[in-house]
């Protein structure tokens, strides 16, 4: 797959959509148990629909009920629109 896993970054795949997030919610899962800093790279993310932006949420969610810092950094173009029109991105920067 697209996405790359270390222990500082977890870089989003190219597409954020319901065809991968299932498998990708298993590895984001496991690096925001391995990991005290949790940093999302979307700067690959070309495509989101609904439950790309759902993952992304749920991600935070869980770094904030485990007390962990929660960032996405280096957003493409496309992930900056889909989470700006939705109003999501502002939650996402708190």
């Amino acid at each position: 797959m697209d996405r790359k896993l270390d222990n500082s970054i977890f870089i989003l795949p190219r597409e954020l959509n319901i065809a991968v997030v299932e498998s990708l919610k298993k590895d984001l899962l496991k690096y925001i148990e391995k990991n005290h800093s949790i940093d999302l790279d979307g700067s690959m993310v070309e495509q989101v629909d609904a439950s790309g932006i759902q993952l992304v949420l749920s991600a935070q969610k869980s770094c904030v009920a485990a007390a962990k810092s929660f960032t996405v950094t280096n957003v493409s173009n496309e992930f900056r629109r889909v989470f700006e029109v939705t109003g999501i991105l502002d939650i996402l920067e708190e």
